[in-house]
């Protein structure tokens, strides 16, 4: 309520905000009627942003939107995606954009090769940017930054026209059954119902399967939310075995400061007990 208050007293033209923030701002009750006129410009980045709240958010601003891409340990933006690559004729609201500068960048699997376009991979990145080190664990620093590239721990691919597509962290993917599952497939699909809020989606132990999907959904205040209809309507939009084989109600989804999911905290109630935190 405060942001959208300020943006709106004060004339903000440029502001920067994760995606939980642009979403949060979008359900304020203090959105309604406010003059967001001056807005010429939101940069967003620190987690995925799904689909349905970048085409709201468009739509009921109206300003230009760009994104960008980048770590800690890169000190800056590796990619960004303009707002010339927003243009709904582009298809590319799901990429976080191109290189900035003259950072190169590679996907690679498990064994190091080199992923074709599409195929998804670890990103490796290279540049300037790239940091010198953790301060003070070289053990680390030999682990994330190999003959200066920088191992960034996320998982997507490379189109043919150098976009990257990020698919979600390495360690968060779920293996089902011997299927990777990306959870930020999985939440966009299930963002888009007009039900939906906010929700996560974490793999918790199977007996059989080794990990099942579950998505933890907040539904939006006063809608009754019907699992099987939601359901449903995720089964139209990704791959049946992707879809949750379980969905739970809560009230918040836990974020960091960045409005990233704190999935092992969400994770860690359905993995107590268990020898090893994958299935």
């Amino acid at each position: 309520d405060d942001a959208v208050r300020t943006m709106a007293r004060e004339g903000v033209s440029y502001t920067t905000l994760a995606p939980a923030m642009i979403h949060a701002c979008l359900v304020s009750p203090a959105f309604e009627g406010a003059d967001l006129s001056r807005l010429r410009l939101i940069a967003y980045g620190g987690s995925p942003i799904s689909e349905a709240v970048l085409n709201d958010a468009r739509e009921r601003i109206g300003c230009a939107f760009a994104q960008c891409y980048g770590l800690t340990e890169s000190t800056g933006p590796i990619t960004v995606l303009t707002p010339e690559d927003h243009a709904p004729d582009r298809d590319l609201l799901l990429s976080c954009g191109r290189a900035a500068g003259n950072i190169e960048i590679r996907v690679v699997g498990p064994d190091g090769t080199e992923r074709a376009p599409g195929e998804t991979g670890e990103i490796l990145v290279r540049g300037g940017v790239v940091m010198a080190g953790y301060a003070r664990n070289a053990e680390a620093t030999e682990q994330t930054v190999r003959e200066g590239w920088l191992y960034t721990g996320d998982a997507g691919y490379l189109d043919a026209d150098g976009y990257l597509f990020i698919r979600d962290r390495v360690k968060d993917m779920i293996v089902s059954g011997g299927e990777n599952i990306y959870p930020v497939e999985v939440e966009n699909a299930l963002q888009a119902h007009p039900h939906v809020a906010d929700v996560a989606v974490i793999g918790v132990p199977h007996p059989h399967w080794g990990e099942s999907v579950l998505a933890m959904i907040v539904p939006h205040a006063g809608e009754s939310a019907d699992p099987l209809a939601i359901l449903d309507f995720c089964r139209e939009r990704i791959a049946g075995y992707k879809c949750p084989k379980e969905i739970q109600f809560t009230d918040a989804i836990p974020r960091n400061a960045a409005g990233k999911i704190l999935r092992r905290e969400i994770r860690k109630p359905f993995w107590e007990g268990q020898e090893r935190l994958v299935g």
